[in-house]
């Protein structure tokens, strides 16, 4: 239960003031001891394999002409099978499950580093975005093993780079969609848009199953009274970072297609694909994040989405001289949109805490 709850339930005098500490506490609104404890463990645990590993890439970086090639790459694999030996021997003995994924995350990120190697030492040639795709496919058993959500968004974003630094435009598109599809700065974003948003249905799937990513749902939003607002049905629910992250990504890649799509003055088929493909993604989040469930954040980024397109357009249509006039109906216009947009969030947030505090 937050804080502003508990501030509700006093304003209301169903909570004595005088007891309001004891209630954060009792309620989880604040974290007990052994939880800071916990999450400073976690977190120095993270962060100190992390930096190990990134301080082996330093290391050879900064002695790069005193060490030969035998130096080297025997550092990089050793560090490697150092790291897939403690692994192994952490699943032997069935201990620290969250050691076991940092193990699997530095040998990802050394995995990296070796290939970068072979790369610099042998000089292949290879394009930038060849790099990180054989990386991202290299180390994806471990992705799939841990079950560790930085692990995923490091192997998500290794596809991402893999396509923004030419993956597209290098082996093109199968035959169907370069038929629609001629402009090769559309299809590379087409490309991150369906990546991300195949990714964010993913986790959304992924999320239900797995304790890591569940969040404690709070309490049904019920009609509230003397409000316009209509009948919320859907509980409140907190989504975990990785999730509300990779949504960020799916709908601001869909929302960029749909906006370059409009302003690249594209063929009339590039405009319906890129503009079906955002609706169908912000009805799935109107669907999932309104109807069965209420999550604003996501619900922030279903009213950026449409704000931001609905600007563009805007701009497209009037096609005003940029002048200050013309600068100055747009920031008005855009001042009313995200006021309606911020109105609505806010009544959806008022209502879950009523209903909640009743």
């Amino acid at each position: 239960m937050s804080k502003r709850v508990i501030e509700q339930l006093i304003a209301a005098g169903v909570l004595p003031a005088k007891f309001a500490k004891l209630a954060a506490f009792a309620l989880g609104s604040y974290p007990s001891v052994a939880d800071w404890r916990r999450f400073s463990e976690r977190l120095l645990t993270t962060v100190g394999v992390v930096a190990i590993a990134f301080s082996l890439i330093f290391f050879i970086a900064f002695n790069w002409l005193e060490l030969g090639k035998l130096g080297k790459f025997a550092l990089v694999e050793g560090a490697l099978i150092l790291t897939l030996g403690g692994y192994l021997l952490l699943v032997f003995l069935k201990k620290s499950l969250l050691l076991q994924q940092l193990l699997l995350l530095a040998a990802s990120l050394i995995t990296g580093a070796l290939l970068a190697l072979v790369g610099q030492v042998y000089q292949t040639g290879a394009d930038s975005w060849q790099l990180f795709a054989l990386w991202s496919l290299l180390i994806l058993p471990w992705v799939l093993i841990a079950r560790f959500p930085i692990l995923w968004m490091l192997w998500l974003g290794l596809i991402n780079l893999a396509v923004m630094l030419g993956f597209a435009p290098a082996i093109g598109l199968p035959a169907l969609f370069t038929f629609f599809i001629v402009n090769q700065i559309f299809s590379k974003i087409l490309l991150l848009t369906l990546i991300n948003g195949f990714a964010f249905l993913a986790w959304l799937v992924v999320a239900e199953r797995l304790p890591i990513l569940q969040k404690a749902n709070l309490p049904t939003v019920n009609q509230v009274p003397n409000s316009d607002e209509k009948k919320l049905t859907a509980p409140v629910i907190e989504l975990h970072w990785s999730t509300n992250l990779v949504g960020l990504l799916a709908i601001s890649f869909a929302t960029i297609l749909a906006c370059y799509s409009v302003i690249g003055e594209l063929a009339e088929p590039n405009l319906i694909i890129a503009h079906s493909i955002w609706l169908i993604l912000l009805g799935l989040i109107w669907y999932q994040f309104y109807w069965l469930r209420l999550n604003l954040l996501l619900l922030t980024y279903f009213c950026a989405a449409i704000i931001a397109l609905v600007m563009v357009w805007f701009i497209n249509f009037t096609n005003f001289d940029w002048d200050i006039e013309t600068f100055f109906v747009i920031a008005i216009v855009l001042l009313i949109i995200s006021a309606i947009a911020v109105g609505w969030l806010r009544r959806l947030f008022v209502a879950s805490l009523s209903a909640r505090r009743t």
